[in-house]
């Protein structure tokens, strides 16, 4: 009988595995009405579940199969479910429960991680980060993700030298150094910043994050043609990156080069009518130049009409424009 159930169970794993996932429900049906204590079929029923969001049946499966057995599985399994029904607290005793069970389990403190993370507990998420590396699981991912959150905590000296250890790790060079070059330029070492991005770029001359901080760090240090060139070199990549024309755009603006200006402006609004960060900017434009108010007004109007971040200056800008015609 026990045979029979095995076999049942992995022809639903097969029927999952391949998206038919009635079927699968099916087969670990039957096998639970062989044996209902079936702790492997139980998980497998609970992961269906998951994947229908059924997340309130899966946890029933799981917590069934974890008091039949302390499984490090299905306690981590356990602990995904009630997160998806925002029971952190009760979702980190299982998770916890599942590393006790297995320390090496990498499952269980990657996503102990990031419940803490997505909690806003950064300082648990750094201990346990911390304490992964220690006791020996020292892969440079771990090292990198510990980094991030010193920098989300401002921790920028600890950053440093976690990520200045973790530089010889083949393969990682353009990341780790984007993160030194992200650090250096929040404590306004431009100098250093420029070199580690020049760095990272020169191990991986397409990585758009090392490019967009490059143009970030020349334009904070007043090299507008070289912050243009990044913002170029981004653009040869990916020439729908909307956020880099409307910068472009910005930059062209604070130079008077009001047509390259509104050919960066007029791309994005050409994809997204209502990006409205490029109409406000296209608004400021067209303020600047004595005929197009009435152009400037329409676009202003506009942001008023729906939500947005602009809404609040276009919304100034139409009362101080009311104003002067007042005069």
């Amino acid at each position: 009988m026990k045979t029979d159930i095995k076999e049942i169970n992995n022809q639903g794993v097969v029927h999952f595995l391949n998206k038919n996932f009635a079927e699968a429900k099916n087969k670990y049906t039957e096998a639970l009405s062989l044996d209902a204590d079936n702790t492997t079929t139980l998980n497998n029923l609970g992961l269906l579940y998951l994947h229908e969001k059924k997340n309130k049946e899966a946890e029933e499966l799981f917590r069934k199969a974890f008091t039949i057995s302390e499984n490090e599985t299905y306690a981590l399994n356990l602990g995904h479910s009630l997160i998806y029904q925002k029971q952190f607290l009760e979702a980190e005793k299982y998770y916890l429960k599942s590393i006790n069970i297995k320390r090496t389990n990498l499952q269980s403190w990657e996503s102990l991680v990031s419940l803490y993370e997505y909690t806003g507990q950064f300082e648990k998420a750094i201990d346990t980060l911390q304490t992964l590396i220690i006791t020996g699981n020292s892969k440079v991912v771990y090292k990198i993700k510990l980094s991030k959150l010193l920098i989300k905590i401002e921790k920028y000296k600890e950053a440093l030298d976690m990520l200045y250890t973790s530089l010889d790790n083949r393969g990682y060079e353009s990341e780790i150094l984007y993160y030194i070059a992200f650090v250096h330029l929040k404590n306004q070492n431009l100098g250093l910043a420029k070199t580690a991005v020049e760095n990272s770029l020169s191990h991986n001359p397409f990585r758009e994050l090392s490019l967009e901080l490059a143009a970030t760090i020349a334009i904070s240090l007043l090299d507008n043609e070289m912050a243009i060139k990044y913002w170029n070199e981004i653009l040869k990549i990916n020439s729908m990156n909307h956020a880099v024309r409307i910068n472009k755009s910005i930059l062209y603006i604070s130079k008077k080069q009001t047509k390259q200006a509104l050919n960066e402006l007029d791309f994005v609004l050409n994809f997204e009518p209502k990006n409205p960060k490029a109409l406000y900017y296209k608004a400021v434009l067209y303020l600047e130049e004595k005929n197009k108010l009435y152009d400037a007004e329409k676009i202003l109007k506009t942001l008023l009409q729906f939500q947005n971040d602009y809404a609040e200056k276009a919304s100034a800008m139409l009362y101080n424009i009311f104003k002067q015609k007042k005069r």
